[in-house]
């Protein structure tokens, strides 16, 4: 279980829980404060549900243990939406019903985006721990973030290849999909006010893509060196870097948050080596030693 991404549904829990003090009680003394919680239990990205539901119950059972909130006790209604927009606005209807007003989740961008436009109507508190992209808060007031946007990864990546002095680069992208476009599109952006030049863009069609052969050959011809790849972990494991290694492509591959848990999805055997010059971005701990060295190395 990777340490981000409960710590990021921690923050989202305390958010949620600050909203509770400071506003009047909806229910009554007696009663427990219900949160609902939408998150990937099932399907390719269950992992990242594994770190919601983990980190959710640790925050309600440290809650619970120091008396609750106001003298009352905190549960959760858990729901699983399998990493699907559809299944994922069916979870949403189901704690609306039970009169859920305060919800966690969901993990990822797409589904969070299938339920924001209902949360707004519903006048549902949404909070996110780890929806990324940057549409998700630009106009829904029922609907947060407990980590940073797109805009800032994507230009953090940028800033990186140019750091390391590449002045031509490639990206490899999932256009269907709005956390992939998403990252794209604030990548392509900083590049470009940076100077880079993105000499070769290729897409997939969708993230059930598993052949990405085409997509890093057109980067051995382009001549590029660094190519950025944001994608989910069940994608980066097992197809694009080896495919990529395969195709003849050896430089620096680079995503984001998604990249998060790839080692649990390398196939048994798989020549490891193929995996070295793969960086992403990720979510941080302000008092972790890296973070702070890097702060006083940014500030010198």
């Amino acid at each position: 279980m990777k340490q981000s991404r409960l710590l990021s549904v921690l923050l989202a829990l305390a958010l949620l829980f600050g909203t509770l003090l400071a506003g009047d009680a909806v229910f009554a003394e007696e009663d427990p404060i219900m949160i609902g919680v939408i998150s990937p239990n099932t399907g390719a990205l269950a992992a990242y549900g594994t770190g919601i539901v983990m980190g959710a119950d640790l925050a309600v059972e440290e809650i619970n243990a120091a008396g609750g909130i106001l003298g009352r006790e905190v549960q959760l209604i858990k729901t699983d939406d399998q990493s699907d927009p559809t299944e994922c606005l069916n979870s949403f209807n189901s704690l609306v019903a039970k009169g859920i007003g305060l919800i966690v989740g969901s993990a990822t961008s797409g589904c969070t985006s299938a339920i924001t436009d209902a949360a707004n109507e519903e006048e549902v508190c949404i909070l996110s721990p780890t929806a990324t992209a940057d549409s998700i808060t630009t106009e829904d007031d029922f609907i947060f973030r407990a980590c940073y946007a797109d805009s800032f990864q994507g230009a953090i990546a940028a800033a990186y290849a140019k750091q390391a002095g590449f002045d031509r680069v490639g990206i490899v992208y999932c256009a269907a999909d709005v956390y992939s476009k998403g990252l794209y599109d604030s990548f392509s952006k900083a590049c470009e006010e940076y100077g880079i030049e993105v000499a070769a863009a290729q897409s997939s069609a969708s993230l059930d893509v598993q052949d990405y052969t085409n997509q890093f050959a057109a980067m051995v011809n382009a001549g590029v060196e660094f190519v950025y790849a944001p994608y989910y972990y069940d994608v980066i494991g097992p197809y694009v870097v080896p495919q990529a290694r395969a195709a003849g492509y050896n430089g620096i591959i680079m995503g984001a948050d998604g990249y998060d848990t790839t080692p649990d999805y390398v196939v048994a055997g798989a020549d490891l080596t193929a995996f070295n010059n793969v960086y992403w971005t990720n979510h941080y701990d302000s008092r972790s030693y890296s973070f702070q060295q890097c702060v006083l190395d940014q500030s010198l």
